[in-house]
């Protein structure tokens, strides 16, 4: 099996955040996880960066997985650029009764069922211990956080796991393929302290704005190969005969001229529905806001500010899409939040968020300075907060050392930020991810917690206020609030796949 850079096998070829187990007395390639898991990589795909491994074996006579007894599932370093995708569909087996009120589906319809009684990758025995009456088993796909970095197994939760490529229901199950699929980041340009370091048409770089990091750029001419791990010389168009230049120039004049109606058409219908919709989310945002809408910022400002989303403009990413640092026309230094496309929370939700949001005024918080809504998906424009996070100068990336009259103040300012969310805003807000890595640190020193809001005590009472209105001809039907609560719940129910709620419950 070939091993394209950047997986790295050892210190002296690829990059070592892209490390890979090489055994040499069986021939064979592992991926080692957190906490002493190791899983059979069966195959790589260079293209697109991505390698598949084996699900652990089971423990003899039982329905237990090995990475059960040894790391309770699998867990990848979320500071190492690997994650786990969508393209995986997790059965969970010999599983708590509790999971059954769980958003997971571990009803007898689930198609855990149906691999455990037609793949023929598990034993009639087994198959039974893995999922009966009393201990159900349960389906997911993988891909939104936290399940991008970890799929739990617990002793009270369920004990092993299962995972299938790109499943088709209609195929029979025998033809699934197992396996769990993960994915690397591309690699950026090597890191360098001189220009010794750097090889090829490349030169090392000066250093960047907080003078940390240097790479080895290359020269005019070539363009860097995250594949190969080296700068190529840009292709260049050979020269070709004037009867072949003339003949290609009329063919496409007659192309263009016949095609130029349907693309004008096309253009300004796909501008017109673009427009549409730009607006019903606008009005979507002022009704969810009192009739006050954040400032609105036009796409093509936005990606003005990005240098057009430029990957080197990315302050982080992770399951819930990619921010990015931005510079506006009047010199304001932003952070750009665009949500991946297909992520579980749906347009109207984000929108939800960003009519709460824009109500929120405090010192210690992040400031929503506005949104973008003409975009695929709405954009979150934030102040941008330049010294990192709690999380980087608790690890010592950062000096000078946090003194404990520093820390705990920084504390002191987090608990103040979420009682004002808790009591003082005029809808509740509940943070749901208190953690080191989402509270920013601004060039004082001052705590700025940011992410995560929970926007479904807002429907419930909306609801509720509708239900008790005066007129009877305003107040909706016993119909339309099933309806909508079959609304709320499945919102609800996607919040607490996307969260840890989900990731304690397995």
């Amino acid at each position: 099996m070939q091993v394209p850079y950047p997986l790295s096998t050892n210190p002296k070829c690829g990059d070592s955040n892209y490390s890979l187990r090489c055994d040499f007395d069986s021939q064979k390639l592992y991926f080692d996880a957190l906490n002493g898991s190791s899983y059979l990589v069966l195959r790589i795909m260079a293209l697109s960066q991505r390698l598949v491994v084996q699900p652990s074996a089971w423990q003899v006579g039982t329905c237990v997985t090995q990475d059960m007894v040894v790391s309770e599932g699998i867990r990848l370093n979320q500071s190492l650029p690997f994650n786990i995708t969508s393209s995986n569909t997790i059965f969970l087996f010999n599983c708590s009764p509790r999971l059954l009120v769980s958003p997971l589906n571990c009803t007898p319809s689930s198609l855990c069922h149906k691999y455990l009684e037609s793949s023929g990758h598990v034993a009639r025995k087994r198959a039974v211990q893995c999922a009966n009456e009393l201990d159900p088993c349960c389906t997911f796909v993988a891909g939104g956080m936290p399940s991008a970095y970890k799929i739990r197994l617990h002793s009270s939760g369920c004990k092993a796991f299962r995972s299938i490529l790109q499943l088709d229901p209609e195929k029979p199950a025998n033809e699934w393929e197992e396996g769990l699929e993960i994915q690397w980041a591309p690699p950026s340009e090597p890191v360098c302290k001189t220009q010794i370091d750097c090889s090829g048409a490349s030169k090392c770089s000066p250093a960047d704005a907080n003078g940390l990091f240097r790479r080895c750029l290359c020269d005019n001419g070539y363009k860097w190969d995250h594949v190969l791990g080296t700068c190529l010389r840009k292709k260049r168009n050979n020269k070709t005969g004037l009867t072949v230049k003339v003949s290609i120039g009329l063919i496409s004049f007659f192309a263009l001229s016949v095609a130029l109606a349907a693309i004008t058409v096309r253009k300004s219908r796909k501008l017109s529905n673009k427009a549409k919709l730009a607006k019903a989310r606008e009005d979507l945002l002022k009704s969810s806001n009192g009739g006050k809408s954040a400032r609105i910022f036009h796409l093509k400002e936005v990606k003005k500010a990005t240098n057009g989303f430029s990957k080197d403009r990315i302050l982080g990413s992770g399951g819930f899409g990619e921010v990015y640092k931005g510079e506006l026309q009047d010199g304001t230094v932003v952070a750009v939040k665009a949500a991946k496309v297909g992520n579980i929370k749906s347009t109207q939700q984000v929108l939800n968020e960003l009519g709460i949001l824009s109500q929120v005024n405090h010192k210690n918080l992040v400031r929503l300075l506005g949104c973008c809504v003409e975009a695929e998906q709405p954009l979150m424009i934030y102040d941008y907060i330049s010294n990192g996070t709690l999380f980087d100068h608790l690890q010592g990336k950062y000096s000078p050392f946090l003194t404990w009259e520093t820390r705990l103040r920084i504390a002191l300012q987090t608990a103040e930020a979420l009682a004002y969310l808790h009591s003082a805003a005029y809808t509740p807000i509940y943070h749901r991810d208190v953690k080191s890595t989402n509270i920013l640190l601004d060039d004082e020193f001052n705590a700025k917690p940011s992410e995560n809001i929970l926007t479904s005590a807002k429907l419930f009472l909306e609801l509720a206020f509708a239900c008790v209105r005066e007129k009877k001809n305003e107040r909706p039907s016993m119909n339309d609030v099933v309806h909508q609560l079959q609304g709320i719940i499945q919102i609800v129910s996607q919040e607490m796949v996307s969260s840890e709620v989900k990731a304690e419950t397995v």
